[in-house]
Parts: C-alpha cells; structure tokens; sequence
C-alpha cells in the first residue's frame, strides 16, 4: 500500500506506508509495572494500576510524554525511559488541571450557549410571531407558495404514495424555518427568506 503526496514542484510522488507495530494487549496492571520499570516513581504498582483503568492509558500518555527520554536522531520525539526522577504526582498534576480546564470552559461555552438560544429565540418570536421556528409555511398568505402542500417531513420520498400525491413538490420547498406572512411578497423575496 502507498500513498500520494504533492511536493513543493507539484509533482507526485508515491512512497510506501510502514505499518504500525502491533503491541500486545496488557492489563493494568502489566501496564503499571512497565512504567514503572521504565523510571516512574512516587506511586506505587496497585495506585498505578487503578489510575491507568480509572483515566486510560493512553489517555495519560499525553500527559507523560514530556517527561519521557527524547530520541537521538529527533530531539522532538520521545519514548521510554522516563526522564530521571520523573515523579507521577507532577503528571497526575496536569491531568487534574487539564479536566478543572475543560470544566471551566465548558461551562462557560454552556453559558454563551443558552445566552444565544434566548437572544435568537426572542428575536424571531418578536418578529415574526411565538411559534415562529417551528410552524409550516403558510400556503394561503403567501402567493408565492400556494401550491399543495406536501406529507409531513416524516414521510419519506420513498413511499409508494409521495410521488403519485405530490409529483412536483420537495419537502425542502415545502418547510421553511420562518413563515412568510408578507402581503405581496414576490418569488425572488420568498427564495431569499428560505
């Protein structure tokens, strides 16, 4: 297998994928006494153990990978050997104030959520009326639309009925988030409200 990728001067070149190397699964427990083995201290095994199936092993890493040794031929990339006197509590530390992090923002994005929910809700209601987002089309008041309307959005194009029912109709044209209850509004003003 290979793949393609575009070089500075547009040509292709092809080079082979090298495939992953396949590990082995371990438990916990066989996870926490290779880190261990491998440098990690101020914990011990079992602590280790309930952590990595608490929070995940890979989940972690990210946490641990400053902390490992850099490679020879790339300083940027890292893998076991821990760095000397690495200690669990500095990497359990950044976990901790990593989720305190996503707590925070999260419940600020929760926030600004509800406030734009309210805002946009109140606005479209004052404009055009309490069920503004949820009602249909009005098909009698407004002359651009006055054509049959079609099944319910919950029937599928598929069934046998729809297409002898309703041979020229779209469910998209038929539905429309804001009502059109303009007197005289003109095709091309219905098309822009859609």
């Amino acid at each position: 297998m290979a793949f393609s990728y575009a070089k500075k001067d547009s040509t292709v070149a092809e080079r082979p994928l090298i495939p992953y190397p396949p590990h082995e699964a371990m438990t916990a427990e066989q996870l926490a006494s290779q880190l261990l083995d491998n440098g990690l201290q101020g914990i011990a095994p079992d602590d280790l153990a309930n952590r990595i199936q608490r929070v995940g092993y890979y989940r972690l890493k990210g946490y641990w990978y400053p902390f490992l040794t850099p490679t020879d031929g790339n300083p940027s990339k890292r893998k076991l050997p821990f760095r000397q006197n690495t200690n669990f509590n500095d990497i359990w530390e950044r976990y901790v104030f990593d989720q305190e992090l996503r707590v925070v923002v999260f419940d600020g994005i929760i926030t600004i959520e509800a406030f734009l929910r309210s805002f946009l809700g109140t606005k479209l209601a004052l404009f055009h009326g309490p069920s503004a987002t949820w009602r249909k089309r009005d098909y009698r008041t407004c002359p651009t639309m006055a054509q049959k309307p079609g099944p319910p959005l919950s029937q599928a194009s598929s069934t046998p009925t729809h297409a002898h029912n309703y041979p020229t109709s779209d469910i998209s044209e038929r539905h429309t988030a804001i009502p059109c209850h303009h007197t005289g509004c003109s095709p091309a003003a219905s098309t822009m409200a859609r």
